[in-house]
């Protein structure tokens, strides 16, 4: 089973984030656990925490490649999400997501949630498409893709998802 969770889940690094747990670097880590695992909770500035984006199951992904030259070399890492249908939700969220700093988090078939973002390169909305479909049995959806370079791929974020008050989820 590929593709991720039910939701994908976001924040605001500039309006939401007080402090943004990182990775050890090859110095500090003992293990390769150390490198792959983000150390430290996320905090919140108050009343501020994840919000919830619905997306399709099994339409989007989390991906990290290999990128630059030899013995020079860094990751891109994506996710992409599918909102099921051309609603104003998924719409307004494409408007609102662009040219913002942002951390997105998504679920894996293995249960575990990897983030695409930094404090020094944040997730950025890279591209996006939405179609109405040309047949009454097409897929409706928003497909949207966050990207953000990294020294490696995708971390893991081992913590829990604590949901702001008031987001219901798009």
């Amino acid at each position: 089973m590929g593709g991720i969770g039910k939701w994908a889940y976001y924040c605001d690094l500039d309006a939401d984030i007080a402090t943004l747990g990182a990775t050890l670097n090859l110095d500090t880590a003992s293990n390769f656990a150390g490198l792959a695992n983000i150390q430290a909770q996320h905090t919140f500035n108050s009343g501020k925490g994840w919000k919830k984006l619905y997306t399709q199951r099994l339409s989007g992904e989390i991906k990290s490649e290999s990128q630059g030259e030899l013995d020079g070399m860094s990751h891109k890492s994506s996710l992409v999400v599918g909102v099921p249908g051309a609603r104003a939700e998924g719409i307004g969220f494409l408007r609102w997501a662009a040219n913002r700093n942002l951390i997105m988090l998504g679920t894996d078939a293995e249960d575990a949630n990897r983030q695409v973002g930094s404090v020094r390169y944040p997730a950025k909305y890279e591209t996006g498409s939405m179609t109405t479909t040309t047949t009454p049995e097409g897929l409706k959806i928003t497909f949207m893709t966050f990207s953000a370079p990294d020294n490696g791929a995708a971390p893991l974020y081992p913590f829990d998802i604590v949901i702001e008050e008031g987001s219901s989820g798009s």
